[in-house]
């Protein structure tokens, strides 16, 4: 149970933000952890400091503890992931589009596709490609 503050006991938007300085220190992995077992519930917390992180390092584990979080509710922190210039934000992006799959995150990919340069568009395609696998593997594609 979370520490009591107050008589009572923390909301778990009290715990993430607990969890979220330590990112930038020595106690990162256990940091990480503690806010991917938050859930969804911190997920407009990672994006409200997603939005306002400089570091690149900082943003891509920010991605990663969203989507790893819930997935879906991440699902529009990762579309802003993917327009980062830091390709290991991007990336951390791509695959929290390739694990919420379905039409909506193909649908992303493919426009991001449009207007990608060369590197970036390799692994667009690369995970445009995995979406239907993925799908498959949760019983989603269409037949």
């Amino acid at each position: 149970m979370n520490k009591q503050k107050n008589g009572g006991v923390n909301t778990p938007e009290d715990q993430a933000a607990q969890d979220l300085a330590p990112l930038h220190g020595t106690d990162r992995e256990n940091a990480y952890h503690r806010l991917i077992e938050l859930g969804s519930e911190i997920i407009s917390m990672v994006t409200t400091c997603f939005e306002t992180e400089r570091d690149p390092a900082i943003r891509s584990t920010l991605v990663n503890i969203a989507w790893r979080a819930d997935s879906s509710r991440a699902f529009p922190l990762l579309q802003q992931a993917l327009n980062d210039t830091e390709p290991s934000v991007w990336k951390e992006a791509l695959d929290g589009l390739i694990a919420v799959g379905g039409s909506s995150a193909l649908d992303v990919l493919r426009q991001a596709r449009a207007r990608a340069k060369a590197e970036k568009a390799e692994w667009l395609d690369e995970a445009i490609e995995q979406i239907p696998e993925a799908m498959t593997d949760t019983g989603d594609a269409e037949q």
